[in-house]
């Protein structure tokens, strides 16, 4: 059963903030974004929105795969929920 009060005090902020806490490290894979959102950006996804200029800022890479920082991450689901 939801309790109603707990609905009503909702933070999606707050939710994106708990989610970085227990990501298991200082950056993200872009292979893992899926799994950071739960589902809802695709590495494909973001790679497009990169090569728009659109995309997480300060990405870089370690060997082949392209790593946002968490905090990067977090600011620009933020950005998202205004959107």
């Amino acid at each position: 059963m939801v309790n109603h009060s707990e609905a009503e005090n909702f933070d999606p902020v707050q939710v994106i903030y708990k989610t970085a806490a227990l990501w298991r490290s200082s950056f993200v894979a872009r292979t893992q974004i899926s799994e950071f959102t739960g589902g809802l950006y695709s590495p494909q996804y973001m790679s497009n929105l990169d090569g728009k200029g659109l995309g997480i800022k300060n990405s870089f890479k370690i060997g082949r795969k392209i790593c946002y920082p968490v905090v990067s991450v977090v600011d620009w689901l933020i950005g998202k929920l205004s959107e």
